[in-house]
């Protein structure tokens, strides 16, 4: 049967895709309480084991059943003898799943257990991540293993986020009520941009991109025009995925975290990463620079904040880049924003230190903020060249777009 299904997904998928969505809303509307969540639960465990396979399906859901016993215990005992020892277990676990299969550690394992691929592992294992580490602190109220499955197998977020939190999840799950031609509305209308985003603009500017021949081989006016194309395929594709997933989650009752604000259109790179892959940024912000920040603080002094700043925030975007792929290239990227975002701080501060005030003003008018918005824009579009291309495919590239290469 479920090689049926398969077969069904891979041939058919639009069909698949409204039939199944379907046959789940109408489910969904009918039942109350505890069995949505269930159900919901269930639905996303059966969308794994169909497009992921059942051994990735019952792994995923092995995983999440452990990490949130694990995340309950600190809840109920944060003082206990092996509190310590549970923690860092329960974030071991999901990261060692990560790595299992997006950073390539013991492939045999993997083959041998049937693991052929992941379907959303980089997004619930923030998840699960977040369970664990908000346990730890007191932020979550008692977990409900049958709220965290839900959360965890949500079909319009688990393969490509957004990156829900517990409480929002479960804010929305509660306040879910009747559903309403509003919700409908923006729903479809939600899906309806991701779809056109994705499949129309996005995966046409790539299929021009690569038409035009290999990089290596065009004119700087040329690369300049594919470069382009990279920054705006990659935001349209990332955007059309995000508001695919919100529509979808619409549909269900559910409010999902957006994930971009025009990025493009910021003056600053501090508020282009506010409003690029928001659910992302924001959980590493929470997670890995507050806590890394604090750390360092004590060991290298007050007196250092620009040091302190760069090396949180090198590690921080390091990680983006990891997170994003598991290349060198993409390590690179986000050590390449690391690097402009600590710049901007210094000279953020300079700037605010020694500028005079019309000055300051001046860059806060108008032409300052379009000035601002060219510089960020070219930084990042700059940056694209690492996410697209392997490392020495990048460097030959931004070579010759500076032109200090052949």
């Amino acid at each position: 049967m479920l090689d049926r299904l398969q077969l069904v997904v891979k041939y058919f998928p639009v069909h698949s895709a409204f039939i199944g969505g379907g046959l789940a809303l109408a489910i969904y509307w009918r039942l109350r309480g505890q069995a949505r969540a269930w159900f919901l639960a269930l639905a996303g465990w059966l969308f794994a084991a169909v497009l992921a396979g059942p051994a990735f399906a019952i792994q995923t859901l092995a995983l999440t059943l452990i990490t949130t016993a694990i995340a309950r215990y600190l809840q109920r005992a944060p003082k206990a003898r092996w509190t310590a020892a549970l923690y860092w277990l329960g974030l071991a676990l999901p990261l060692l799943n990560l790595a299992l299969f997006k950073y390539g550690l013991a492939p045999g394992l993997r083959a041998s257990l049937g693991l052929v691929r992941a379907l959303g592992v980089s997004y619930y294992t923030f998840k699960l991540l977040h369970l664990v580490i908000d346990s730890r602190r007191g932020r979550l109220r008692e977990i409900d293993a049958r709220l965290a499955l839900a959360f965890v197998f949500f079909v319009p977020t688990f393969p490509a986020g957004p990156i829900y939190r517990y409480r929002q999840f479960v804010a929305d799950l509660d306040g879910v009520g009747p559903l309403d031609s509003g919700a409908v509305r923006t729903g479809t209308r939600r899906l309806i941009y991701g779809l056109f985003f994705k499949f129309i603009l996005a995966d046409r500017l790539g299929f021009w991109a690569a038409a035009q021949g290999a990089p290596g081989q065009l004119g700087r006016g040329a690369l300049a025009l594919v470069l382009l194309a990279w920054a705006l395929q990659i935001f349209l594709d990332f955007k059309g995925y995000s508001d695919i997933a919100i529509g979808l989650a619409r549909f269900f009752g559910f409010q999902a975290p957006e994930n971009f604000r025009t990025p493009y259109l910021k003056p600053n790179l501090v508020l282009f990463w506010q409003n690029w892959h928001i659910t992302l940024t924001s959980w590493l912000r929470e997670y890995v620079y507050l806590p890394l920040g604090k750390w360092l603080l004590p060991r290298i002094g007050r007196e250092h904040p620009w040091l302190i700043n760069a090396l949180a925030q090198l590690v921080t975007m390091g990680l983006v880049g990891l997170w994003h792929g598991s290349t060198l290239n993409f390590l690179v990227w986000g050590l390449y924003h690391g690097v402009g975002l600590s710049l901007y701080r210094i000279y953020s501060d300079l700037s605010q230190r020694y500028l005079p005030e019309a000055a300051r003003s001046a860059l806060g008018g108008p032409a300052g903020r379009l000035a601002g918005t060219l510089a960020t824009f070219g930084f990042v579009a700059l940056g694209w060249v690492f996410f697209v291309n392997d490392l020495p495919a990048a460097v030959s590239i931004i070579s010759r777009l500076l032109g200090i290469g052949r």
